[in-house]
This record gives structure tokens, sequence and C-alpha cells, in this order.
């Protein structure tokens, strides 16, 4: 199967961590990387992302490019590349880790140039306060004009509450955010409270546990109705992520909760054949 996506690693350098012991959390100013920066390409972007990954710390998973991070941003610079957006948008992407989904969105959108209401382009990439200089350096290694403002912020998952410039955005977005059972009810609870009656949300995700994962669709269909994206609608070249483990789902919030709701992984794998939940 091939890879899918092209990760050419241009450059490693090993330099010593520097932690401001005092906040606890480091910054870009005070942090030195041991990072292996790769050039990302798809078929479907018209650019190239360069992106640094933290080797640092074995464990820490905001600090790689995960699978689904490349079909994600495949998809959303398919959806944004098609014609330029009427009005500015309000981009957020939650677990960010290296930014790869919103990066590609500003690269994008930054294409398009001014929006015709003459404001700006605003994508926020979301995560842990420790993933926040690596997103910051991928950031500035991925400029974009003032017509697109590309930043990050720091939103643990249910444990506070976002900033009131997070709330209601156009697109809520994530990728391989579906891993570990005790996230599931935190992410479910900052995606109900970020999402707006006009907010768009599409998550790419990667099969894994499925026995354990359907317990995410079961609270989020409670919440949010729910598509699987067509294949043909992700971008990349022929044979990108033809692996049957591989989805993308775009969602709305419900203005009222659904009860009763006893779906399972099933629902997801049916929406692949046309079927929407509702």
């Amino acid at each position: 199967m091939p890879e899918p996506a092209s990760l050419n690693p241009n450059t490693a350098s090993a330099k010593p961590v520097s932690v401001d012991h005092a906040q606890g959390i480091p910054t870009p100013s005070q942090i030195e990387y041991l990072t292996t920066a790769y050039t990302l390409q798809l078929p479907s972007l018209p650019f190239t992302l360069t992106l640094h990954q933290d080797q640092n710390s074995a464990g820490f998973i905001a600090g790689k490019v995960w699978p689904s991070g490349p079909l994600l941003a495949s998809h959303l610079s398919t959806v944004f590349s098609r014609t330029p957006p009427p009005c500015s948008l309000r981009i957020v992407e939650l677990g960010a880790g290296t930014g790869v989904g919103g990066l590609a969105v500003s690269q994008v959108l930054s294409q398009h140039g001014a929006p015709a209401d003459g404001g700006f382009h605003s994508v926020v990439l979301t995560d842990l306060p420790e993933a926040l200089p690596l997103l910051s350096r991928n950031i500035t290694a991925n400029p974009t004009p003032p017509t697109v403002h590309t930043t990050a912020a720091a939103l643990p998952w249910g444990s506070t509450p976002p900033a009131t410039s997070l709330l209601y955005p156009d697109y809520l977005i994530a990728a391989d955010v579906i891993y570990w059972p005790q996230l599931f009810t935190p992410l479910v609870d900052t995606l109900r409270e970020l999402a707006g009656p006009q907010t768009t949300v599409v998550i790419a995700y990667r099969k894994r546990v499925p026995a354990v994962e359907e317990a995410f669709f079961e609270l989020f269909g409670v919440h949010f109705a729910f598509e699987a994206v067509p294949r043909g609608e992700w971008g990349g070249g022929e044979g990108d992520w033809e692996d049957a483990q591989y989805y993308v789902f775009r969602a709305a919030r419900r203005a009222i909760p659904r009860s009763g709701v006893s779906d399972s992984f099933a629902i997801l794998e049916m929406m692949e054949m046309g079927e929407v939940y509702e």
C-alpha cells in the first residue's frame, strides 16, 4: 500500500531542550528542538507545506504527523480550492499536533486573496500547552499574507472553558483525535461547546480498535448529525488512503440532543455506501 502522503525528510538537528520551569511550558524562544523537517506534497495541494516533527520526547503524540493529518489536509484543500469563500472564515483545529490540517487550509485560503467583505480569514490551531512551541514553529515555517491570520492557542479538551474567540467558528476540524476512550467525553464536550448552529465539523479518522472507538460515535451521535465524505472528495493521488481503515466525516450540531441512540461504528461504515446518520 502506498504512503498516504509524500513526506520527504529535509533536515535533522539534535539540540538540548530548555524549559521555563516557572511557567512549566516551553515557548519558541526558550526551546531548541530535536526535529526532523518534512515537506508534505499532495496532488490536491497546489503548494508545499514544511512541517517540523518533534523527535525529542518519545510518546509525545502531538509531535509527529499521523496518517489522517495529510488526509485532512488533502480533503480540506480540495474543499477550499474550489471557489473563493464569499466572506471571511473562522476555522479552529482541535488536537492540531503539527498543524498539518489547519496549515493546509491557511495556504489554500491565502491563494484566493482578500475576502470579499474586506476582512481576513482566521485559522486557529489548538492543542495542549506543551504542543504550542512546535505549532508556532510550523506556523512560522509556512507564512501567509495578511489576508489569512494563522495562530496557535492552548485548548485542553473538557477542562476549561474555551476563549470566546474560539466559539462558533465556520469550521471545526481535526485528525486522528479518536483513540483514547478516556478522551471521548472531553472531546465531545469541547466540540459541543465550540460548535454553533452554522458550524461544520470535519474529522479525518483511521480506524484502529472499532470495539473501543464505537463508544465515541455513540456519544457523538447524541449531539451531532454526521455523514461520511465520499472518497472522491478526499483529494490525493490514485491509491492514496485506499486502505478501508480511513474515513472522513462531516457533522453539524443537533438543535436538540437525540435520545435513545444505539448506533455503533457500523454506522460510519454504512455511510461509506451513501447512508446519512440523522
